[in-house]
């Protein structure tokens, strides 16, 4: 392969690349989805007997901490990677207090935890009730990891792919400013909303109230989404933001679909979910699965855009 042909083998071309990686999430999406509704009666939840997995939440957070040590040695250690370091931490200053905020407004009312010796014993005062402190930690690892994971990708994996210049792109693209709105991403959300109230109010087995957690997960995707997308859609690395997506996907699932939900390390109030529950997988609400999704466009969007406010010099 000549240099002009491995020039043109590496082509960025971001938006294609977005087309094709929600190509691969409905591809693998759908086969879940047809092979899940064969199952016609949940797994029984059967009440606990005594200490069935002692600090199994407490220990668990494994899945997260591992990942972010490693690539954090990596990274905070590499001397090619100083501009990317300042954005690591301006964005987790950001992503992690959102998972804060969701524990403190709404962890008593939107999860439950019923297995007590699962977590360590320390409990957090919160709105309305108190949650373990294991929450606290997971938000910070689990978005730590997120970020990292895609930083990795990003530089190295798929580094054919990320832009080695966002001063030069910037001025390519005619960028002065981050904020650039999004309408399409607003009525998207606000679609996705109403679809969401209106089974839970007309089909779901739960009619009552409003889909709360919904709500949540659409704003804290929604709103960076309407505000940063046409700003960074140019500059995100669609591949690695595929690698990633699937990673966590793969892991959450695995942690909650398979453990956390069986032994009840957490669980959801129903009356507060859309009412879509996946039988297969021990009545886990569909949120649950939706939300990792969120969770990765929203780490990868920001850190973007952080990236681009910092070469553009503080210019909102």
């Amino acid at each position: 392969m000549t240099t002009d042909q491995l020039a043109e083998h590496v082509k960025r071309t971001p938006k294609k690349d977005g087309a094709v990686v929600m190509g691969f999430i409905l591809m693998i999406l759908m086969p879940t989805v047809l092979t899940l509704l064969t199952i016609r009666e949940p797994r029984v939840m059967e009440p606990l007997a005594g200490d069935p997995s002692p600090y199994g939440y407490t220990v668990s957070l494994v899945f997260f901490i591992i990942p972010t040590i490693v690539l954090a040695i990596w990274f905070l250690r590499h001397p090619a990677y100083p501009f990317q370091r300042k954005v690591f931490w301006s964005t987790i200053a950001v992503l992690v207090p959102l998972g804060f905020v969701l524990d403190i407004l709404f962890g008593h009312q939107f999860f439950t935890f019923v297995n007590h010796e699962a977590v360590m014993g320390i409990w957090v005062p919160v709105v309305g009730g108190k949650v373990p402190v294991e929450e606290f930690i997971f938000y910070f690892f689990g978005f730590t990891t997120t970020l990292l994971f895609y930083i990795w990708c990003d530089e190295y994996w798929f580094g054919a792919y990320n832009v080695p210049d966002y001063k030069h792109e910037i001025e390519e693209q005619h960028i002065d400013h981050v904020v650039q709105l999004h309408w399409n991403s607003l009525i998207i959300g606000l679609a996705v909303f109403l679809l969401a109230w209106a089974y839970k109010y007309f089909v779901s087995a739960v009619p009552d109230g409003i889909p709360g957690y919904m709500a949540f997960i659409l704003a804290v995707s929604v709103v960076p989404s309407m505000l940063f997308y046409r700003t960074t859609v140019e500059f995100i690395n669609w591949r690695a933001f595929s690698f990633v997506f699937f990673l966590m996907i793969l892991i959450p699932l695995m942690w909650e679909a398979t453990l956390a939900i069986p032994y009840q390390w957490w669980g959801y109030h129903p009356e507060v979910m859309m009412g879509i529950f996946i039988d297969g997988w021990t009545n886990l609400p569909l949120e649950a699965a939706i939300v990792w999704l969120a969770v990765t466009y929203t780490t990868v969007i920001f850190y973007e855009m952080v990236k681009i406010f910092l070469t553009l010099k503080g210019k909102i």
